[in-house]
């Protein structure tokens, strides 16, 4: 028996999750800076990289692999 791991609707919520707070995020930074210069810009997509990154880390965790993602145990000698 072979443990693998499928993107199913609760990763796709997840991360349609973390969309909705990157969005949000950029609402509170464009609000902060009323004139957004090509500066503002770029911190503001090194920041999106960030989050991004931290999540996907997260994501890695052990405790949350198993929330993330669903294990469906596949028993390849029933169809041989």
């Amino acid at each position: 028996m072979k443990l693998q791991k499928y993107i199913t609707w609760k990763l796709l919520l997840r991360l349609g999750l973390l969309a909705l707070i990157l969005y949000w995020y950029r609402g509170e930074y464009n609000a902060h800076f009323q004139e957004i210069t090509m500066f503002h810009q770029i911190l503001l997509y090194i920041s999106y990289l960030a989050v991004i990154h931290l999540a996907l880390e997260v994501m890695k965790w052990k405790f949350w692999n198993n929330w993330f993602y669903e294990e469906v145990i596949k028993n390849k000698g029933i169809h041989e």
